[in-house]
């Protein structure tokens, strides 16, 4: 596993609660998700549940979070980030650049 799938739905977040990358992207990611407001729903997604979706992302540790807008060929929600999707991905980076120390250089 490289990243975690997440998916809206009625202004729900939905991802897997089982065999998941666990790490530090999806802790931050449902923390934010959960501060927002967001509820959030841990069951699997499949594939027959794309037809329903409103929105959908991955996160990983090198994409942080990534907007998903078409899987096989169909569109996800209208074909374009949603207003949650980008609600969580602005909020992580701003957990992220919180969390940054800077490096010092011996010299």
């Amino acid at each position: 596993l490289s990243s975690n799938f997440f998916a809206v739905k009625k202004g729900r977040i939905l991802t897997a609660g089982k065999g998941v990358l666990p790490g530090v992207t999806r802790s931050l990611v449902i923390d934010a998700a959960q501060r927002a407001g967001f509820p959030i729903l841990f069951c699997p997604i499949t594939i027959h549940d794309l037809g329903a979706i409103e929105e959908a992302f991955i996160t990983s540790s090198s994409r942080g979070v990534l907007p998903i807008v078409r899987v096989d060929e169909r569109d996800i929600g209208n074909g374009y980030p949603g207003a949650i999707t980008q609600t969580i991905a602005r909020l992580y980076d701003l957990n992220v650049d919180r969390l940054l120390e800077p490096i010092y250089l011996a010299r």
